[in-house]
């Protein structure tokens, strides 16, 4: 594989594991909310569960990579992600597609986080390429799955899963062999002293970051779907939005790229989390 070719590859990590397993959720969330009857809170339990799946990998992430490896933690978490997105299609219970959203979460930290370790290693453009990753998954969602439902109807839910499965293994595949040409840090069993004290600023906000865009990010699709219609069609309002929404995720790293080199304070969080609560609020 050609090395200006690795990054774009590699970046199908991102795209699998968040654009993917955790956010083309929030378009076939409709079609199953119609189809198994679910309320908006047992709607949410299946993104909590996600969550919950992500919190735990994050935490093994740093456990395990240090047996197996960033490559191999990398492998495992694409493998069990697409197999989760596949067997999200399979059952109706809520307790089953809860666990699979659980397990789900879990391998989208490992791919996710491993990936980003991998990146790091072909340099500072490949980890902006690497974190748009997610973005192409979420455009390739937004131009796919608004259009099978207004086709077949709600009850295609699992064709949804099923085909994000299908998509995700060639991309999967692509970053595997990419992430063949990383080669990464040997981890070390001696752990360095480290407080998180003097970050505890930061953690906050990327608290408040989550607990606001997450629900955001699930919910928005269900709220344009019951709102009244005028002349454009619902399928098109959550294309156009998604694909938008997607298209700004890629480039996102290059434009805000620009306000966060070179500063160590946090202005460039406080403008970006203004620009997010802004735009959630216009809905």
């Amino acid at each position: 594989m050609k090395n200006n070719l690795i990054p774009w590859a590699l970046s199908g990590g991102a795209a699998v594991s968040v654009g993917f397993a955790r956010f083309g959720y929030a378009l076939i969330l409709p079609a199953m909310q119609s189809d198994l009857g679910l309320s908006y809170t047992q709607a949410g339990w299946l993104n909590t569960s996600n969550s919950l799946g992500y919190l735990a990998g994050s935490i093994l992430t740093v456990i395990v990579v240090q047996k197996t490896g960033n490559y191999r933690l990398f492998i495992a978490g694409l493998i069990l992600a697409i197999v989760g997105i596949l067997v999200n299609g399979l059952s109706t219970n809520l307790i089953i597609l809860n666990l699979i959203r659980f397990i789900t979460g879990v391998a989208a930290a490992w791919a996710f986080i491993c990936g980003g370790v991998l990146a790091s290693m072909a340099g500072g453009k490949a980890i902006a390429i690497y974190f748009g990753g997610g973005g192409s998954g979420m455009l390739i969602t937004g131009v796919c799955l608004p259009w099978l439902f207004e086709i077949y109807g709600s009850t295609a839910w699992p064709l949804a899963w099923f085909g994000m499965a299908l998509i995700c293994t060639p991309i999967a595949i692509a970053a595997i062999l990419a992430g063949k040409h990383c080669v990464t840090p040997t981890g070390t069993r001696s752990a360095v002293p480290w407080s998180w004290l003097p970050c505890k600023s930061a953690f906050i906000a990327y608290f408040m970051f989550g607990l606001g865009y997450i629900a955001y990010m699930t919910f928005i699709i269900a709220w344009v779907a019951a709102q009244p219609k005028n002349s454009v069609s619902l399928p098109t309002i959550s294309s156009l939005m998604w694909s938008i929404l997607g298209i700004m995720c890629i480039a996102a790293p290059f434009v805000w790229g620009k306000v966060f080199n070179w500063r160590s304070d946090g202005v460039p969080m406080a403008i970006t989390m203004t620009t997010l609560g802004t735009g959630a609020t216009l809905p």
